[in-house]
């Protein structure tokens, strides 16, 4: 009982979380500005990595920033993006920066943070790392915190206090995952802490040089 109890009650949260997020993405805050200056962050040197926010949290489409013209693409299934329109996305989304600006490397990152515009960037803390099969394809991503407390809105940083803390969250983010590209589509879904997250971007950052 204790157990249908629990799924119950993640469920329950999954659509209060998700109907507050489509309001979110209804909103001007997802709107890409024409006229801005858009910059390209490079790693930061005090051990925080700086995230690009490509997808805000709550918009109902995927946007893709195009380093070449310094814009923003939006993709449709068939290039990755969400299939669905009621699958607003739970987690900003971006990039962390990998080689030159003119053979950029986009590392994929989820930010647990408050509203944010296409373009924006932060430093953040990484808080570990999401390993899937996403239609057979094997994809390794990052997931972090603002190092700002004002755009946090989960304090952990700790990926031990996070899944004890806020497993709703998790909850919610993994079945979001599970189910933009249809049921069934993700497969082989696994954690690793942020020690492991640390060491795997350091990998790929030394690979890039």
């Amino acid at each position: 009982m204790n157990n249908n109890v629990l799924q119950m009650t993640k469920v329950a949260l999954w659509v209060v979380m998700t109907f507050s997020l489509v309001q979110i993405g209804c909103g001007p805050r997802g709107a890409v500005s024409e006229n801005r200056v858009y910059v390209i962050p490079q790693a930061d040197k005090e051990g925080l990595s700086i995230a690009f926010i490509e997808t805000p949290a709550g918009s109902q489409q995927t946007l893709a920033f195009n380093p070449k013209d310094f814009s923003f693409d939006t993709l449709n299934y068939q290039q990755g993006g969400i299939r669905t329109d009621y699958l607003p996305y739970p987690l900003a989304s971006g990039f962390l920066s990998g080689g030159s600006t003119d053979s950029l490397e986009k590392i994929p990152v989820w930010v647990l943070s408050r509203n944010t515009l296409p373009g924006d960037t932060m430093s953040i803390n990484l808080l570990g790392m999401i390993e899937y099969r996403d239609q057979g394809v094997l994809k390794t991503e990052f997931i972090g915190i603002p190092e700002d407390s004002i755009l946090q809105t989960v304090p952990s940083t700790r990926f031990r206090d996070f899944i004890i803390a806020y497993d709703p969250v998790k909850f919610m983010f993994e079945t979001w995952l599970k189910n933009r590209h249809g049921i069934g589509s993700v497969t082989q879904l696994s954690w690793q802490d942020e020690d492991k997250a640390t060491l795997y971007l350091d990998k790929l950052h030394n690979k890039m040089d």
